[in-house]
């Protein structure tokens, strides 16, 4: 019995589950001296610098999600006892923001060439994740991805044209 107290006790010093335990990872990483934000943003900063002006709507986004990472980090680190409170929000930012980062990288590439699906993929991506949504309820979104989900899914060339005036503005 003492030794299954002793693991039991164990396990519950770990803080709810692996998202949070990755949670505490970054905020470690957070601490001055760590270079954890700063590796992040030039990460970011690089993919965004790299997108055409076709797509400035995208890394206009990513830009001010990466912004308020900033602001975040900036938070955490000026209240440190509050960390843990939020630690786990600052994962999600974080994330959705490199998520998105690296899906616009992706639609660079297949930009140049001509296939705009990663880029619908993208939009929608940023649309959902890092931007308010425009609306509430049930009406109908105009969203080129799901317009074009076919060519999407078996993955043939979408012509830029078909997200023309769908991208969001910079």
């Amino acid at each position: 019995v003492t030794a299954r107290l002793m693991r039991d006790a164990q396990v519950l010093t770990v803080w709810e589950g692996p998202a949070n335990i990755q949670a505490l990872e970054l905020l470690r990483l957070v601490k001055e001296g760590q270079g954890g934000p700063e590796s992040f943003a030039q990460r970011i900063e690089a993919i965004v610098a790299a997108a055409p002006e076709t797509l400035a709507g995208a890394a206009g986004a990513i830009r001010a999600a990466l912004g308020d990472c900033h602001q975040a980090v900036a938070h955490i680190r000026d209240h440190p006892d509050d960390a843990s409170c939020h630690g786990r929000r600052l994962l999600d930012l974080m994330a959705d923001t490199l998520s998105a980062a690296l899906l616009l990288e992706e639609a660079v590439a297949d930009f140049a060439g001509g296939d705009a699906r990663k880029a619908a993929i993208a939009d929608r991506f940023i649309a959902r994740r890092l931007q308010p949504p425009a609306h509430r309820g049930l009406a109908p979104i105009d969203d080129p991805s799901q317009r074009h989900f076919d060519a999407i899914i078996r993955y043939e060339d979408m012509p830029i044209t078909a997200l023309s005036g769908h991208l969001p503005a910079a």
